[in-house]
């Protein structure tokens, strides 16, 4: 699905080379994409939660979840549902 979702969403406000020095200071790269089934998984949780989530975040979610890593946003909706369900988040 949206494997490369963040960095674009994060290349249509800076630049390529300020997302390599971010990834390159956290240990990070672009993961393995979320499945279909995770997204309509993910956004059923949410949904029971009385949230709403988005087919990309959930996309995002579902490739950190898939790659056991800690959800780095500042997107403080995302946050405050990841907060809830204790997936690994951590605020920028």
């Amino acid at each position: 699905m949206h494997v490369l979702t963040a960095a674009k969403e994060f290349l249509r406000k800076g630049d390529v080379n300020a997302l390599r020095e971010f990834l390159a200071s956290r240990g990070g790269s672009v993961g393995q994409a979320a499945t279909a089934e995770q997204i309509s998984q993910l956004q059923a949780q949410a949904q029971a939660l009385g949230r709403v989530l988005r087919p990309k975040d959930a996309s995002v979610v579902g490739s950190a979840i898939n790659e056991s890593a800690t959800i780095i946003t500042r997107h403080q909706q995302l946050f405050k549902f990841l907060n809830v369900t204790g997936l690994p988040i951590q605020g920028f």
